[in-house]
């Protein structure tokens, strides 16, 4: 969950709980596994790609962001919309065939 604190900028931040985190953590899951389900084996297998990780982190830290600053999101450093529309934009990517995962030896996983 540190991770998402992080990519959010809420390292520090003792307002947003480790539940909240975690709920964001849980929706973004579930929208990848969602979103890959007819593409790649669900749920991922541990451990999980570093670019699924990635993704979401930075899908719960969107959501968190925007759950957190609402509309004045896009007046903060940590944009919560734009980290969300660049993550679903790569989730499309990988739900479309444009991209695919691979593992620390280049196998497409």
């Amino acid at each position: 969950m540190q991770d998402i604190r992080r990519e959010a900028g809420f390292t520090n931040n003792r307002y947003i709980t480790d539940g909240m985190v975690d709920a964001k953590r849980q929706a973004a899951q579930a929208e990848i596994n969602g979103a890959l389900s007819g593409h790649y084996t669900i749920p991922f297998a541990s451990p999980v790609n570093p670019f699924i990780a990635d993704l979401t982190a930075r899908i719960a830290a969107g959501l968190l962001l925007t759950q957190s600053y609402g509309i004045y999101a896009s007046m903060n450093t940590n944009n919560g919309e734009q980290k969300l529309k660049d993550a679903r934009a790569q989730l499309l990517q990988l739900q479309n065939g444009q991209m695919t995962l691979t593992d620390t030896a280049g196998r497409v996983s």
